[in-house]
C-alpha cells in the first residue's frame, strides 16, 4: 500500500510519468511488395514509364519489398504511380488506397491487392489517349 500512495505521490508531483513509452508495447510489424505492374493498354501515350508505389515517403519498385513498423491510430496510405518519361510532356497518374492500423493487424500472413492507375495524355498530337496500368502488391504480417 505504501508503495502505491509512494508512486501517486510521484505521478501527481510530475516526478513520475505514465507515458506510453514506459509501458510494454507488442511491436507490430509489416511488409510490402510490388509484386508486379501491368500495362493493361497504351492508346498512344508513351513508351518509357517510371512505375512505383509510394508509401511514407518511400519508393517501392517492382519486385522490391519494404518492411514497415506500424503506429498505433496512424493510418498507411499506399499510392501507385505511374509517369511517363516524355521530354516534351511528361504526363502521370496515381491512385491511392488508405488502410487503418486495425486493417493491417487484421491480416492473417499474407493479403494481395490491387490499384488501376489511368494516365491522359495532356499536350501534343496524342492529346486524350490513354494508357492504363495494374499494380499488384501483398502485405504480410511480420512476426
Amino acid at each position: 500500500m505504501k508503495t502505491f500512495i509512494y508512486a501517486t505521490l510521484l505521478l501527481l508531483s510530475g516526478c513520475l510519468s505514465l507515458s506510453s513509452a514506459s509501458l510494454p508495447q507488442t511491436k507490430r510489424s509489416i511488409s510490402i511488395k510490388l509484386k508486379k505492374v501491368l500495362q493493361l493498354s497504351n492508346d498512344g501515350v508513351g513508351k518509357d514509364w517510371s512505375n512505383f508505389l509510394s508509401v511514407q515517403k518511400n519508393i517501392i519498385k517492382e519486385g522490391e519489398t519494404l518492411e514497415l513498423d506500424l503506429e498505433k491510430r496512424a493510418p498507411l496510405v499506399i499510392e501507385a504511380h505511374a509517369i511517363e518519361e516524355d521530354k516534351s510532356y511528361s504526363d502521370a497518374g496515381k491512385s491511392t488506397m488508405n488502410f487503418s492500423y486495425s486493417d493491417l493487424i487484421s491480416i492473417e500472413k499474407t493479403s494481395r491487392f490491387e490499384m488501376d492507375v489511368t494516365v491522359i495524355e495532356i499536350g501534343g498530337q496524342r492529346a486524350g489517349s490513354t494508357a492504363k496500368w495494374k499494380f499488384i502488391f501483398e502485405i504480410s504480417k511480420e512476426k
